[in-house]
């Protein structure tokens, strides 16, 4: 990559001060991340984005590229729906904690590859081949994790556990659209 070229991934002018602009624009990436809905090739795309903004600093800078380490992450979620929720909240958060103190794109992109795989992991324990004659809103607003543990404890306590129990069960409609919204979601994933 030409210097030229680095400008168009990592646009300053003159007397910028380079590492406090990095820094300011890897803010605005882990942003992204933590507040944007995981689809996994838009995550991606961002990826992308992220590595050119990486390389072109390293042209401009005068730094060494970073290596990134490859990291895979292998979480299987239990059909009981309370339990998957807790262990995906867990999991998810920790990740998330990660994206945040991430210093550059060589930390940035392990963390988010793994917030990726372990959404992916999540929704296919969500995923219904069934059609569900439910309405639901929009399928990239995620719902708010209380109102969504609020669901499930008024599902358990009608006898439901599983995933399978949501398509079986009546009266558990938010269970039945987020079901929905996953299930529409996750064929849009990758």
């Amino acid at each position: 990559m030409t210097e030229s070229e680095a400008r168009l991934f990592f646009p300053f002018e003159e007397g910028d001060d380079l590492e406090d602009l990095y820094d300011e624009r890897l803010f605005e990436y882990k942003q992204f991340f933590l507040t944007k809905a995981v689809v996994g090739r838009v995550f991606r795309a961002k990826i992308d984005k992220l590595l050119k903004f990486e390389k072109a600093y390293s042209v401009v800078s005068g730094t060494e590229l970073p290596t990134i380490p490859e990291q895979i992450i292998s979480v299987h979620f239990p059909t009981i729906v309370s339990e998957a929720f807790a262990q995906f909240e867990q999991v998810k958060g920790d990740i998330r904690q990660k994206i945040s103190r991430a210093r550059n794109s060589t930390e940035l992109v392990p963390h988010v590859e793994q917030l990726i795989q372990v959404v992916r992991n999540y929704y296919q324990a969500w995923h219904s081949e069934k059609d569900l004659e439910i309405e639901i809103d929009s399928i990239s607003k995620e719902p708010d994790s209380m109102e969504l543990l609020r669901a499930i404890k008024a599902f358990e306590s009608e006898g439901g556990k599983t995933f399978n129990d949501i398509l079986e069960q009546k009266g558990n409609e938010d269970l039945q659209k987020e079901m929905k919204r996953v299930s529409l979601l996750l064929e849009k994933f990758d």
